[in-house]
């Protein structure tokens, strides 16, 4: 997962592809690609390595997917819930606004 997410998700013509297919992913239960091991380490790892300024709606989208999936695991993780709510005030504070 390293290695794709180094190849794709840092190379702006190609991140929203990725988002969107891993998007996917967590929508569609029975077709997981990636196991919850590789979801989660997306979500506390890899998404806050991105620069909150240049976040993208799409790589928002998979983050919301994955906060979702995170609370709806039932598990409290307490590392899973910093490290989203850490990320997501940065993007609050640092993102671009290229909405007109």
């Amino acid at each position: 997962m390293d290695k794709l997410w180094k190849c794709l998700a840092t190379d702006y013509r190609s991140s929203d592809e990725l988002f969107i297919w891993l998007t996917g992913q967590v929508r569609i239960k029975d077709q997981h690609a990636l196991s919850p091991e590789a979801f989660r380490h997306i979500f506390i790892h890899k998404l806050p390595s991105l620069p909150p300024e240049k976040i993208t709606m799409h790589a928002l989208t998979l983050f919301q997917q994955l906060c979702n999936m995170a609370r709806a695991s039932g598990e409290e993780d307490v590392e899973a819930a910093a490290a989203s709510m850490d990320y997501l005030w940065k993007i609050a504070l640092c993102a671009d606004n290229t909405g007109k």
